[in-house]
């Protein structure tokens, strides 16, 4: 479970955790509220989703593992202010890369180095804002292109995997 240390995530790893799964949770920088978590089948990695390398570095935990479900739970919405006028294109790349691409890399990395044939789900927390049909708001562009690109990533997992692998992959 990525971003695993706050909000969806966090409670996604309790209800996992009191279901008796092993659970990988990634956090940011800190792992105050994972801290708290005492079980045995809670392992923690330290991960900024926004760094290439920190996603990559994930691999030496999960090598050779059977991971089952992965769950991109990690998100930030980015700067408050996302006016067409006042872009902050820096941010811009932050985003997408925690919102939409870490979660495509990470599901890479669990195909190439986990334990062969043993992920059967891969599950996106994706947003409204995300839909085209439902943007009659504007603004957010970063926040919005950001779930956007989870949706469409998504939606090629969910052909890919599936017809070589059989793994379902949705957004929620």
């Amino acid at each position: 479970i990525t971003g695993a240390n706050s909000g969806i995530g966090l409670e996604l790893t309790r209800k996992f955790l009191n279901l008796n799964n092993k659970v990988f949770a990634t956090y940011r920088s800190n792992s105050v509220n994972l801290d708290k978590i005492n079980n045995q089948n809670l392992t923690l990695i330290k991960c900024n989703q926004k760094n290439l390398s920190e996603i990559e570095n994930i691999k030496k935990t999960i090598t050779n593992i059977p991971i089952n479900l992965l769950i991109n739970s990690a998100g930030i919405f980015g700067p408050q202010e996302q006016k067409l006028e006042t872009l902050n294109f820096n941010d811009f790349q932050d985003t997408l890369m925690v919102n939409s691409l870490s979660g495509l890399k990470i599901a890479q990395l669990i195909l190439d180095v986990t334990k062969k044939n043993t992920l059967e789900m891969i599950v996106n927390i994706s947003s409204d804002a995300g839909s085209m049909t439902k943007n009659n708001q504007g603004n957010a562009y970063i926040y919005r292109t950001s779930k956007s690109a989870l949706n469409s990533i998504t939606k090629n997992m969910s052909v890919d995997l599936f017809n070589k692998y059989k793994i379902t992959v949705f957004a929620i």
